[in-house]
């Protein structure tokens, strides 16, 4: 049951999204209204107007006229956008036998054969990946710095401690000195006195 709610909710979201998009027809059956490719490519007009000629694509019932659309489509479209179809999924989209147009498998540039829906999850965490990757550079970025800044800070405090270590070994020298001196005086002052 819970699937068949995540699956209603994902179609009403897929139907709400066809709605915000101009096509040239509404959309009843999602599986016959998109064999023929010609809604395909309107959409595909829409995100990729570069690519996309929609005299190209002739509204069709017959079978074959669907695949040729299909065929114009992934080969002067869906190629150019690394959404190369199988010839099976081509047979699949024309004669209505998908009944989720998200679950076409998919060439990617690998020629590797996936489904659109793992393809599109595998590049959203490459996304999310690189956003990390370039998060975790920046505070690299930052540590290093700080690293340089307790560098110098260490350095310039112990050359701080060593000027004061030989401050006070000459104070205490020249103190020693002094004591040497009152000492002699003292002495010389005791001698004289006796004298």
């Amino acid at each position: 049951m819970i699937g068949d709610t995540s699956q209603n909710q994902t179609d009403r979201e897929l139907v709400a999204w066809l709605d915000s998009i101009p096509i040239s027809k509404p959309t009843r059956n999602l599986t016959r209204d998109f064999s023929d490719a010609v809604l395909v490519a309107e959409i595909l007009k829409v995100y990729y107007p570069r690519y996309v000629e929609l005299h190209n694509y002739v509204p069709a019932n017959n079978l074959n006229t669907k695949k040729e659309n299909w065929n114009t489509l992934n080969r002067k479209v869906l190629a150019k956008i690394d959404m190369k179809l199988t010839k099976d999924a081509i047979h699949n989209l024309a004669s209505d036998a998908l009944a989720d147009v998200g679950t076409e498998r998919i060439k990617n540039v690998n020629d590797e054969t996936v489904c659109r829906e793992i393809y599109s999850e595998l590049k959203q965490e490459l996304r999310e990946k690189e956003e990390i990757i370039c998060t975790l550079n920046h505070k690299i970025v930052y540590l290093e710095s700080s690293m340089k800044l307790k560098d110098l800070r260490i350095s310039s405090l112990t050359t701080q401690i060593l000027q004061n270590a030989v401050e006070m070994d000459r104070s205490v020298k020249s103190s020693d000195d002094a004591r040497v001196k009152l000492r002699s005086r003292s002495h010389n002052f005791h001698e004289s006195k006796t004298n």
